[in-house]
């Protein structure tokens, strides 16, 4: 959130660092659960084809995504639509948090 364009609440919209195309509303609701994605493309996390688990825990929702999203969600519901994971450049930015394992694997070049 820290990194899209902007965060609003009932009141007033509030300029953040814009890293990311995305604009994130505030919301009463907590989402909360588990998740499971797919990545669509290579990643810092792994290359295509390849998936990872985690959870959602947040109170707010994107209200407008101009970035493609690289991974669909097998489970939960993710920025929007079942897909998650926003890249620029080497940057990745998704809903998910992620339970990364003992052993990270490296993208294989």
């Amino acid at each position: 959130m820290y990194l899209s364009k902007s965060i609003m609440d009932d009141e007033r919209e509030y300029d953040m660092v814009g890293i990311f195309d995305l604009r994130i509303k505030a919301k009463s609701k907590l989402t909360i659960g588990y998740a499971e994605l797919e990545f669509l493309e290579e990643n810092l996390l792994g290359n295509a084809g390849g998936s990872i688990r985690g959870q959602e825990f947040h109170v707010s929702e994107a209200l407008e995504v101009n970035e493609r999203l690289i991974m669909r969600n097998r489970r939960g519901k993710g920025i929007r639509n079942g897909m998650d994971g926003v890249k620029v450049g080497n940057a990745l930015a998704t809903y998910s948090h992620f339970i990364l394992p003992t052993e990270f694997p490296r993208i294989e070049k």
